[in-house]
């Protein structure tokens, strides 16, 4: 689905770009289109980049401890990740909330309701969550 949504901005950035410099118009929706995409795809990309392990991490310093030390720090980073997500839907969810309650809209000239827009936050981030949950699962389990 991320793949899906930056083909249309892409389509929408090179439409914006030609209605530009070729007929001297700009298209106003394409900046609200384009951002809010741009949210979709961190959201809908973030668990499945997790499973595979592509998210950033540092290392240099895991590769030099011993296996028997490796692995309870491993079990620990990723206790620590999943911690780290579960406030993130935390405060993601509140925001959310507070976003539906309130009405807020975005600033732009369409004044698109953003309950239409923000809902992929806490959605996106519970299945990062579910995904950390397991990783962590699969590595305490996992024999050494």
């Amino acid at each position: 689905m991320s793949g899906a949504v930056l083909l249309l901005i892409l389509v929408v950035i090179l439409y914006e770009v030609a209605a530009r410099y070729a007929f001297n118009h700009a298209v106003m929706w394409s900046f609200d289109l384009t951002s809010y995409g741009l949210l979709f795809v961190v959201f809908l990309a973030a668990s499945y980049t997790l499973e595979r392990d592509g998210h950033v991490r540092i290392d240099f310093l895991l590769v030099r401890l011993p296996p028997r030390v490796r692995r309870p720090v491993e079990i620990g980073a990723e206790a620590l990740s999943s911690l780290f997500v579960l406030l993130l839907l935390w405060a993601a969810t509140r925001e959310t909330v507070i976003a539906v309650r309130q009405g807020w809209v975005s600033p732009s000239f369409y004044a698109i309701p953003l309950r239409y827009i923000y809902w992929i936050m806490p959605v996106g981030t519970a299945l990062m969550l579910l995904t950390a949950l397991a990783r962590l699962v699969a590595r305490s389990t996992r024999r050494p």
